[in-house]
């Protein structure tokens, strides 16, 4: 199960809720396990979980359209109740012999009793259901247009809603083991993908193949491309595009790289050389490296997000790189099912907690020279922390 259900209950105890609704596709993926791709692509058929204090309410709501999906994977889906809203484009002889898959498919379109005619209606009937028409519940803003939410207000006017993706973002911060696995996994495979660019870089290569081939090689690991900021030379200290240019003798090259698997993130980062490093160059890489090591030694149970951020930048600023704290507002970011929250910055005292997972990051960007970076997945663990993964990352030289 990917929701942490003691952890939304203390959330839903702290706030004073009944109930948390999750509206934002990664929400309700985290609150559910569903993972249809109806309710990221198409407007006006959004999906909503309904998590209680209790969890045995817990219950799906989507439309009807997602009928097929539920029918075949409606067993990785741990909620006990699954409601849908619209009408069926599926029709069916009446005398179909339904295999298995039909057979549960039937089932749900056949079940008028758990369906209305939109999702604000649905809702209502859930929370009626429920005994929760007039509860405190907290409504996910953040997958809401302001029309659903005028009509989600209008069919509950009896429940005091209060936005809740706040409270959404803090429960998913420590992870169930599922979601450890799944970030695993994802991690794994990016870190794959990353070992086959690295192994075909030379000089000559053109900027745009290597992009390519990140892409080929994260498709080939089941992922699917979310970013590959990388450039070589003056352009790494930029950024920009991917394009036609060659690497030459003595470029960097920085590559930010991060795909989606299972719905969850992986985020890495490095740089290489095109041949022999020069002296500069392994003096703003071996300043980054040391960057790097203070931020890890902050990383530990009670130690805010600013704590990690300020350790990183000091030692940077200290090795002689002047308003490092002012160039890099941050320092990494949280990752999940969600990419980048919160901030390792400034001003952030969210303190760290056992089984959060952070990606820590040194970069160095100098328009005109070049660019530089560094970056972990790290698990919090009780006593400190480990990498999510066991990789490494070295200044890579790339001798032809």
């Amino acid at each position: 199960m990917l929701l942490n259900q003691p952890r939304a209950a203390a959330f839903m105890e702290r706030h004073r809720l009944d109930a948390l609704i999750a509206t934002h596709p990664n929400h309700v993926t985290y609150a559910t396990n569903y993972g249809g791709h109806t309710p990221r692509i198409y407007e006006g058929k959004e999906a909503f979980a309904l998590i209680p204090r209790e969890m045995e309410g817990a219950a799906l709501l989507a439309h009807i359209g997602e009928a097929s999906y539920l029918a075949e994977k409606g067993a990785e889906v741990w909620v006990p109740e699954i409601w849908t809203y619209g009408t069926s484009k599926i029709t069916w002889g009446a005398d179909l012999q339904p295999d298995e898959d039909e057979k549960r498919l039937l089932a749900i379109l056949q079940d008028t009793d758990r369906n209305a005619s939109s999702l604000p209606e649905l809702l209502a009937r859930v929370l009626d259901e429920r005994g929760l028409s007039a509860a405190a519940v907290g409504l996910d803003e953040s997958g809401l247009s302001v029309d659903l939410y005028e009509r989600v207000k209008a069919a509950c006017p009896g429940v005091a809603f209060t936005p809740a993706r706040s409270v959404w973002r803090e429960i998913e911060l420590v992870k169930t083991e599922e979601e450890l696995a799944r970030m695993r996994r994802a991690a794994l495979a990016n870190e794959r993908a990353v070992s086959e660019v690295m192994a075909a870089l030379r000089i000559g290569a053109v900027e745009a193949e290597i992009h390519q081939l990140y892409r080929e090689a994260a498709a080939r690991e089941g992922g699917a491309l979310e970013f590959f900021n990388s450039a070589g030379g003056r352009r790494a200290g930029d950024f920009f595009q991917e394009g036609p240019y060659r690497l030459q003798k003595g470029d960097t090259y920085r590559f930010d790289a991060g795909l989606v698997l299972g719905h969850y993130h992986a985020d890495t980062g490095g740089v290489a050389v095109m041949g022999p490093p020069a002296a500069r160059q392994r003096e703003i890489y071996e300043t980054i490296t040391a960057g790097m090591e203070a931020a890890l030694s902050a990383v530990k149970p009670g130690a805010t997000y600013e704590a990690v951020w300020r350790a990183g930048v000091d030692e940077v600023m200290r090795r002689g790189i002047e308003k490092y704290d002012v160039i890099r507002s941050d320092l990494g970011h949280g990752i999940g099912i969600e990419p980048r929250t919160p901030d390792l910055m400034r001003g952030n005292m969210l303190a760290l907690e056992e089984g959060m997972v952070i990606n820590v990051e040194v970069p160095y960007y100098e328009m005109g020279y070049g660019g530089f970076q560094l970056e972990y997945s790290l698990l919090i663990t009780e006593t400190g922390h480990e990498k999510l993964i066991d990789n490494s990352r070295e200044l890579v030289v790339i001798d032809g």
